[in-house]
């Protein structure tokens, strides 16, 4: 990531601003959780960064910098700090929950909009594609004679050494088992920023030509009509045998079903826009606050205080469902 962003070019729209070039993912490669969070974060900082040049292009501030460390005033020039302070777990570091269900009916704001569109999808073709109430079947498996027959093939083509055994046999006959998707839930980190200004023109004396006090209320009305920033994320890790069973289920379904699973399953591995709120904090308590600046070895001056919360480490969960072992003895 660039050490600044200048505020010397057009501003263009008024869309949000979006980060896009920094890593790139591609569709088949995965990323392990670390190093996953070490993108999110390095792209959600960027863009911070970026929306704050924004503001000051669209105020007609021209030649200003906008970095993400302190400069040497003496060399800097006019620019605008966006500086990370704190980061904490939010609201707080407790033991995660239990997955969620994506097949589930409802709405979790922690799910990426990607998965729950996935989740739905899938709900539908489990509801289209398996026969659940008709003939022999083992809950919640389905004879593999009553599926269609692509859904039939993929069941089919598992091996039965795989360690979650999609197809389980009885007899002569051959089930398969339920999917299930979940999504592990993630973990909220919130970021705290103080945003200061500095210019070359109050360090020279002239007060009324001052550029941080305009710049920093710029920023102030941005909290308030530009709070939200796009982040296109690389995906998470993608469950081995999901885009085939995706498949299959598309080949399996009538339209409109079927191209919706087409779609989602084209859209596996890529990378998703995601919109993200910057949200104002409560001024620090004056004791704090200048023991902050003191840190620093900077002096008081007009700060604004922001945090944006971003949520990391969820991932998606493929399996069968439970089945019954069927060479259990019995008594």
């Amino acid at each position: 990531m660039p050490a600044a962003c200048s505020a010397s070019g057009p501003s263009g729209s008024n869309n949000l601003p979006t980060v896009r070039a920094l890593f790139w993912l591609r569709s088949n490669e995965t990323m392990n959780p670390f190093a996953h969070t070490h993108t999110v974060m390095h792209r959600v900082h960027a863009a911070m960064v970026y929306w704050a040049r924004d503001l000051l292009l669209e105020a007609g501030i021209e030649g200003a910098n906008v970095f993400s460390r302190f400069q040497d005033e003496r060399t800097a020039g006019d620019h605008i700090v966006l500086m990370p302070y704190k980061m904490t777990p939010w609201p707080k570091l407790v033991e995660q929950d239990r997955p969620i269900n994506l097949l589930a009916r409802g709405d979790d704001r922690s799910v990426p909009r990607f998965w729950a569109s996935l989740g739905s999808a899938l709900r539908d073709g489990v509801e289209e594609c398996y026969d659940l109430g008709k003939g022999p079947r083992m809950a919640p498996a389905v004879p593999l004679a009553s599926m269609p027959a692509p859904l039939a093939a993929w069941y089919a083509a598992q091996s039965p050494d795989d360690d979650d055994r999609w197809c389980v046999v009885n007899g002569s006959a051959k089930f398969g088992r339920l999917p299930t998707l979940m999504w592990e839930r993630p973990l909220s980190i919130r970021t705290f920023y103080l945003i200061l200004a500095s210019d070359a023109a109050a360090r020279q004396g002239d007060v009324a030509g001052s550029f941080a006090v305009p710049a920093l209320g710029v920023v102030t009305l941005g909290l308030q009509q530009r709070r939200s920033i796009n982040v296109k994320l690389p995906s998470v890790a993608v469950p081995p045998k999901l885009d085939g069973f995706l498949r299959a289920m598309a080949g399996s379904c009538e339209a409109p079903a079927s191209e919706v699973l087409e779609q989602l399953s084209d859209e596996l591995g890529q990378e998703q826009d995601y919109r993200m709120t910057i949200t104002p904090v409560p001024d620090l308590p004056s004791d704090d606050f200048a023991n902050v600046m003191r840190s620093l070895d900077r002096p008081l001056q007009p700060v604004v205080h922001v945090a944006i919360q971003v949520s990391v480490g969820g991932i998606p969960v493929f399996q069968p469902g439970a089945s019954p072992t069927m060479n259990t003895p019995r008594d």
